[in-house]
């Protein structure tokens, strides 16, 4: 337990998982043990703190070996999509992971999700959630930015051609599961 809180008080944070392996602390009981030793130790001590994916960053960087870019990019994205209530609740360390996965495929370094997922201990399926929170929000940014530049007069709207009946198949096509999962029915109807 004090070897997990110097750690982390020197901004070196480790997984609880990582510290138990160095200590053949491995089974459900001895980890239940150690979680428990680490919240007594820190509110006596009073260096309880939450955890953020910032503090995995370099550490996880590191661990993949990947360009200093990445972790620029990384930091970038977490600076702008950090505030997101998207992210409460979600383990500080998958939420690292996932924006350093991001971060390498958007800086041409990708890594597997299996290899982010093992340094990050967590598993495929969570990291493709979180990829998908991510992607949402990014996508929403970019939508703000637009909206901002074209209230700004930088851009202008260009006139594209489409078939609105198209379109409007394809919002009903995205918000119908939302709806039905409110017991809204949704109904599309076009007049020609």
């Amino acid at each position: 337990a004090c070897v997990y809180l110097a750690a982390r008080e020197a901004s070196l944070p480790r997984r609880i998982e990582d510290i138990a392996e160095s200590f053949d602390m491995t089974g459900e009981l001895p980890m239940k043990e150690l979680k428990r030793t680490i919240r007594l130790v820190s509110r006596e001590l009073g260096t309880h703190h939450i955890s953020g994916p910032e503090e995995y960053l370099d550490k996880f960087h590191n661990d993949l070996g990947l360009h200093p870019q990445v972790l620029g990019e990384a930091n970038y994205l977490w600076e702008r999509l950090g505030e997101a209530m998207d992210w409460q609740g979600k383990k500080p360390s998958g939420v690292a992971g996932v924006l350093l996965y991001k971060a390498a495929q958007n800086r041409g370094h990708p890594r597997t999700q299996s290899d982010v997922c093992k340094v990050a201990g967590v598993s495929e399926v969570t990291l493709r959630g979180l990829l998908r929170i991510l992607e949402g929000l990014l996508a929403l940014l970019n939508d703000l930015l637009d909206f901002a530049k074209l209230e700004e007069g930088e851009a202008r709207a260009e006139p594209v051609a489409f078939a609105l009946g198209e379109l409007l198949d394809e919002v009903v096509t995205l918000l119908e599961p939302r709806a039905q999962a409110n017991g809204t029915q949704m109904q599309l109807r076009l007049d020609a």
